[in-house]
């Protein structure tokens, strides 16, 4: 009887050694994968977000710069120099800020504000997750009314005022921003992640 009971404790001490022992159960690769690919996929879109950011409060600045001393007037004529060279800054097709045109035009600055507002919204589920066709869909259509209207004023069938500029930069900011900076949050996701994953399995020369 008593050798039963030194052989059950035996047992039982044994058991108790091996799962002491025994090592945790690994914690699942493809969740920890998807888990950090969320987590750098939102860091790059909002990175892409708050430089659309900065770059918007580049030229509105600008104007509110030049109304204010010199130093603010120097800083100002930097600003719009800068943006000179992107933009043809015609002061009869800008919208003004304290009595200063913006560092930009108005159609250019309609493509910049809804640029900002549609990555915005291309973080949603919904405009990651949509296919290359639609993309390319939205592209076309963000194009088309910009295109006639730049045309319009071109062939002599109306002059485009600073209204239809904003109206038709802002339509082609808005698409172009939510058909293409999910393709930019995944191609830079790729990008960032593809060395790490070279030294984590390296090939053997």
């Amino acid at each position: 009887m008593r050798c039963n009971k030194t052989l059950d404790n035996t047992v039982f001490f044994r058991y108790v050694h091996a799962v002491s022992v025994a090592p945790a159960p690994p914690v699942s690769s493809q969740n920890f994968s998807r888990q950090t690919k969320l987590l750098l996929t939102r860091r790059i879109h909002l990175t892409i977000v708050l430089s659309a950011l900065l770059w918007c409060l580049g030229f509105i600045l600008a104007p509110l710069l030049l109304s204010g001393g010199w130093l603010h007037e120097f800083a100002g004529g930097r600003l719009v120099s800068f943006y000179g060279h992107i933009c043809h800054q015609i002061e009869s097709r800008s919208v003004a800020l304290a009595g200063v045109p913006v560092a930009v035009c108005s159609r250019c600055m309609g493509v910049y504000l809804a640029f900002l507002a549609g990555a915005l919204v291309a973080g949603h589920p919904l405009a990651a997750g949509m296919s290359a066709r639609i993309g390319r869909e939205l592209m076309i259509l963000a194009l088309v009314p910009m295109l006639a209207d730049v045309l319009a004023g071109h062939i002599g069938l109306y002059e485009p005022g600073v209204v239809t500029r904003v109206m038709t930069g802002s339509w082609f900011g808005f698409l172009a921003a939510v058909s293409l900076v999910p393709v930019a949050v995944g191609a830079a996701s790729e990008l960032i992640r593809w060395p790490r994953s070279e030294r984590e399995n390296p090939v053997a020369g």
